[in-house]
């Protein structure tokens, strides 16, 4: 179960990725820039301080924490410098750190109506 939560959640943040860099209306084939960006899920008995300190240590290592993820799952989105992703993913209450991925859901069209 949590494994399809996550899978939809990072489908979700690069779809969201992909409507906020095409801009409203705008219709482009560039991908988006996803390189160093990741999402970091923690164990449920991660505590508010352990996640709070993982983020303070992202940002003072020049990292930028972009969205918050509380309530299916306790995480977050973030650019992270490759020199310190290791060390994220070395905490004990730290469950995950992927890459982001750019999905697609309709490469083809839409495959009904003719389109």
């Amino acid at each position: 179960m949590r494994s399809a939560l996550f899978t939809a959640l990072c489908a979700w943040c690069a779809l969201a990725g992909v409507h906020a860099q095409r801009g409203a209306g705008a219709h482009s084939s560039s991908t988006p820039d996803v390189a160093n960006k990741y999402i970091v899920t923690f164990t449920p008995e991660a505590t508010s301080v352990q996640m709070e300190v993982t983020e303070t240590f992202i940002l003072e290592h020049g990292g930028e924490v972009r969205s918050r993820f509380r309530t299916v799952l306790k995480g977050f989105s973030a650019y992270i410098p490759p020199e310190i992703v290791a060390q994220v993913e070395a905490n004990d209450y730290v469950e995950r750190v992927e890459a982001e991925q750019v999905m697609s859901t309709n490469k083809g069209g839409f495959g009904f109506g003719g389109h």
